[in-house]
Parts: C-alpha cells; structure tokens; sequence
C-alpha cells in the first residue's frame, strides 16, 4: 500500500482519526448535491420574465461559484435565505431514497469503526442513521461542553446545518461568514485538529465551502490532515499538502466504483479485509457506478436491485467481441421505462485513446420476462475513442437522450451522435449518421437553452438547434435560432463591472469591432470580459478564440472573470486558421483601484 495509506491507518490505530463527511458519500441514497440544489430552485423561480436568471445562475455553477449562484437567485427572484432553505429541505426529503443494500454506499463501512466525533457539511441525517450515536446530531456553533467531553461519546457536529432545522441550513455567502468569523468556531476547530487529524471523504475538492474553510482558517487546522480522492492528478497532490496541508489518499474507480474502493482504504485501516456489510443475501454487490457521475444515481427499486446483479458486468465483459475490451458504461432511461438501460462503449484492445478505430456503441434492455439482458441497439463508428455526456432530457417526460462525443486534436473538432427512443420502445440514432460517421463541428460545442433547445456552435456562431417532435428531434427555424446567443451575455453584471467586446465579420471576411485592432482597453481586478459576436446566428464564416495572459491564474476564461493584474490577450481568428486577418485586443488589467475619465495614455477604457 501507499506510504500515505499506511501513516493514515497508523494515526486511525493511536485514534487521532476524525472523519469529515461530503456530500458524495451521500450521493448513493440520491441526495442532492449543491450544485443540483441550486439548479433545482433556479428552475422553480426562473419562469416568465426572470427566466434570464438561469443562464446567471449557470455562469456561476460552471465555475463551482455557489454562492455568487446563491446571491443571484436571491437578488433577482427576490428570495431571502428562509425561502431557500425551505426550498432545500423540501427537495432533499422529496430526492433521498433509501438502501436496502448496504454494500451500496460507505455509510455502515463508517459506523463500524471506532470513531467517537463526526464533523460533516451534509444537511441530511445520514451518519445518525448509520451511527449507533446515543448524542442527537447538533450544530458545531450550538455546542458547549469541555475539550474532554469532546472525545468522551460519539457526537456528530453538523458544521453547515441539517433538514430538520431549515433555518440552520447554510448556504450564501453572508450565512457562511457569520458562521466562521464567530471566535468560537475559531476556537473549536483549533481544539479538533489540535489532537485529531481530519480525514476529509466525499469531497471533489472544488467544493467551494470546504476550500474557503481551509483558505480563510489554516492557522487555525494545526498539522497535517487527509483527504480521499478519486484519480488526483499530481499537480492536484502537491497542491492539496503545499497550499493547506492535506495528505492525498488516491483511489482509482474507473473500473470499480467510488463506495467500494473506499470501503477497501476503510477496511485496509482498520484490519477489517473480511467484513462484509451485507444484510439481505439477495441484495446486488455492483451497480453501474463505475462512470456515473456524482450527481447520477441509478434509480433504487426491486426491479432495478435485481437486474444489476452480481453478473452483470461480467456480462457486459464477456459481451466484447474478440480483439476488443469494455471501457465504459452507463445507466440512462433511454426508453422511460422504471429501470435504465445500459449504454456500453467496447473499442479494440489495441486501440490508443487518440487514434483512430472502431468503437462499437450498445444497448442493452433488460428482458423481464426472459429475465436477461438483450442488445436493442449496436452502432459501429470509426473515430478515436469516444465518450458518453451526462444524459439530457429533451422529451420532458421520463425519457433521457444520450449524447456521445469526441474531440478530437486540441479541441480541433467535435464528433457528436445523440441516442434515444421516439416510441419510448426502440433506441435509435436521433442525431449523427446511422452509416458509422458523426455529427462534426469545427471548434464545436452544444448547450440546453431553456431545456428545450438543443444548440450547436461552430467557436462563436450557432449552426443548428434542435428542439423535441413527436418524430424525434426537429430543427428549429432560422427565426429562433436567430434568437439564440452563441456566447452568453454576463446579463448579471452591470455596465461598471464588464468590459464588452462586440465584434462581426463583414463581407471581406474581416473582423469589425467596437475597438480598433491591436487596441489596448484599461480594465481592473474584477471586471468580467465578455465577447458577443453580433452576427453569430447569420455568418456563414467561423472564428477561433484565443485568450492569454503573462502571468498564471490571473484570469478565469471559464466566467471571463479578471483576478490579478495583468496584461490580457484576446485573439480572435477568422474561419479558424486565417491569420492575416488576425483581430487583436488587450486588456490592461490594473489594481482593484477606480479608473475615472473617458480614456488615459495607455489606451481606452470600455465599461
């Protein structure tokens, strides 16, 4: 084993372990995470007139800025914590489902160890479930007890709140700093992590709570703590222990699962290689959890438990033709029916990831009166390897659509085929050639418009929508998707706060826009640059987009959020790889300081 597993399972034998509970470990039990408790209440409040509020709400979600999509909803729905709170206590009891199967999730594996305090940042009253806990969970800022009685009984402190007290529930920015600016929070955790290491499990680490706690706290989490990780990359390593002290436990899940391979560091630290946390003999061992993603759970009933059975990939294995290997599958209501199918993708044994062969793309339905599985759908395509998306519901039933991409190059092109059923029987090929080709876009990409429009971009132009017909998908007309953006407007920002570039190409295939080429535009730490290509739903001509800066990490291309200053550069490329008629803009990012007048020696000033 790893040396950092067998320091960890020393500190758990001393009993100076104390486990932090994310969400992901609840994930099995279908939990909503943050990221789908925000989308869940966006969708709710953002209708009619405040349906803007949705692609604000994304800007953040893609960049995990949950609390600037928190101050959105709160500032243009015009809802106060209490409403959100509510909100989030009635989708968590409306989601959780329960586990006949204990073998599905780490909850018990947790429980039959000898850990006396919990810390977790769950609202739902999983761990007390699990633990056999005399203590009531409480709120860490609710406790008041000596440092000793601390550690005399199992206590579970819930440090962000729980279901069962909404307005303890903590989730904006504002609720989250009174919380950690109290001395006394201060106090505790200086106590906790004073005699205890913290083993952090179920967290991406892109969760945004977690890392401020880390970032605004350090001095206060003494030594060094662990955390359990799926697959880090090293990069990611070094910066965990060199920026907050943390000591990664990496797993690999790609051909197991994220539960079992965290039961085996849990068993592997506490001597327990045998314990099997079976209750009910019939219950399933593997689920498709291999490559589904947090945020997915296989729906939990009888019929789903008994299908997925221990068999069934195997099954899916021994299903590879010869020559060929499994190396990836996935759960998906492709037909509405109450149990998923499964999609499977085999690809040559040979194959490297990037070059060039056969994929063979199946699905399997299971049969309940054979009681096996049967194959309803096989496609050949000749491409590098390809990947499943997350499914997509555009049929706004119990159908889901597949979509199956590559991309290829440095993101050169985008090969795109989409799965699903129009009879809610058979699965075919909704987009895509049924001849062994893909869907392929220059510079591609796609989006959900108001989960209705399905909307393909060449770089920065939309080339097709699609929307939802009894026939299966249908291409929109040109007088929508006129009415489609290919870039989003940062509609949340007002005018102080964004640098706006417009630009078109006119019939000389030239770019024109409101700045002059190779113009120098001032702008602050802070400021958010957005590009709207005015003629992106009618151009026939595509671009490519390059942004650069000197320094590292000083602007985030994901928001266009400037974060350090620096200088800016923006190129923009017409029909991808014309370089004499290159456009060129930089922005001057200056301190966070206001910059006043119309215009200074070092270039204008666009607001």
């Amino acid at each position: 084993m790893h040396v950092n597993l067998s320091e960890l399972k020393r500190d758990y034998q001393e009993g100076r372990v104390v486990p932090f509970i994310g969400a992901g470990l609840s994930v099995p039990f279908n939990v909503p995470t943050w990221k789908l408790l925000i989308e869940s209440i966006t969708k709710k409040y953002a209708v009619g007139k405040k349906s803007f509020i949705k692609d604000v709400v994304e800007t953040h979600l893609k960049s995990n800025d949950y609390w600037g999509a928190i101050g959105a909803l709160k500032h243009y729905a015009i809802l106060n914590d209490k409403v959100i709170q509510t909100e989030i206590v009635k989708l968590i009891k409306e989601k959780q489902v329960s586990l006949k199967n204990n073998n599905l999730h780490n909850y018990l594996d947790i429980a039959n160890m000898e850990f006396e305090l919990y810390l977790t940042t769950n609202y739902e009253n999983l761990l007390h479930e699990y633990v056999n806990c005399d203590n009531v969970p409480i709120l860490l800022k609710d406790i008041d007890f000596s440092t000793q009685e601390m550690f005399d009984e199992k206590r579970i402190l819930h440090l962000h709140g729980y279901t069962s007290n909404p307005g303890s529930i903590v989730i904006s920015r504002e609720s989250y700093m009174n919380l950690y600016n109290d001395n006394k929070y201060k106090k505790l955790l200086s106590i906790i992590t004073g005699s205890k290491k913290l083993l952090f499990m179920g967290f991406s680490f892109d969760d945004q709570f977690v890392s401020t706690l880390l970032k605004d706290h350090k001095k206060y989490f003494n030594g060094e703590h662990y955390i359990v990780l799926n697959n880090p990359t090293d990069e990611k390593i070094r910066e965990l222990r060199n920026e907050y002290g943390l000591i990664t436990i990496d797993y690999q899940a790609e051909d197991s699962s994220h539960t079992e391979e965290i039961r085996k560091i849990l068993n592997h630290i506490a001597d327990n290689k045998g314990h099997d946390n079976h209750k009910n003999s019939d219950a399933i061992v593997e689920t498709l959890a291999p490559i589904v993603l947090e945020e997915e759970v296989v729906e939990q009933n009888i019929s789903c438990e008994r299908i997925f059975s221990d068999d069934f990939k195997n099954m899916l294995h021994n299903e590879a033709p010869s020559g060929y290997s499994l190396k990836e599958y996935k759960a998906v209501h492709l037909t509405g029916l109450s149990y998923p199918e499964a999609y499977a993708l085999y690809r040559p044994e040979t194959a490297r990831e990037f070059e060039p062969a056969t994929n063979i793309i199946t699905v399997y339905q299971y049969n309940i009166d054979e009681d096996q599985w049967k194959v309803i759908f096989k496609e050949y395509i000749d491409d590098v390897r390809m990947y499943a998306d997350n499914p997509i519901d555009l049929t706004q039933d119990k159908r889901e659509q597949l979509i199956i991409k590559t991309q290829q190059g440095s993101g050169a092109y985008l090969s795109v085929m989409i799965l699903g059923s129009k009879d809610n029987k058979s699965v075919s090929v909704l987009l895509g050639s049924a001849a062994g080709t893909c869907f392929s876009l220059f510079q591609g990409s796609y989006k959900i418009i108001k989960e209705k429009y399905l909307t393909f971009y060449e770089s920065d132009r939309v080339i097709a929508s699609y929307k939802w017909s009894d026939l299966g998908l249908e291409k929109v007309s040109t007088f929508m998707t006129q009415q489609l953006s290919a870039i989003p407007v940062l509609i949340d920002l007002d005018n102080s706060n964004s640098i706006t570039i417009n630009y078109r190409i006119n019939e000389k295939r030239h770019i024109e826009a409101n700045v002059q080429n190779h113009q120098t535009v001032i702008g602050k730490v802070g400021n958010k640059i957005s590009l709207i290509r005015e003629d992106a739903t009618t151009s026939s001509v595509n671009t490519r987009i390059f942004c650069s800066s000197k320094k590292e990490d000083s602007y985030n291309s994901e928001t266009g959020e400037i974060l350090a200053p620096d200088i800016i550069t923006i190129k923009i490329i017409p029909e991808g790889y014309n370089w004499d008629n290159l456009f060129v803009i930089y922005i001057n990012a200056i301190d966070n300081t206001a910059v006043n007048g119309e215009g200074s020696k070092f270039g204008s000033i666009i607001h």
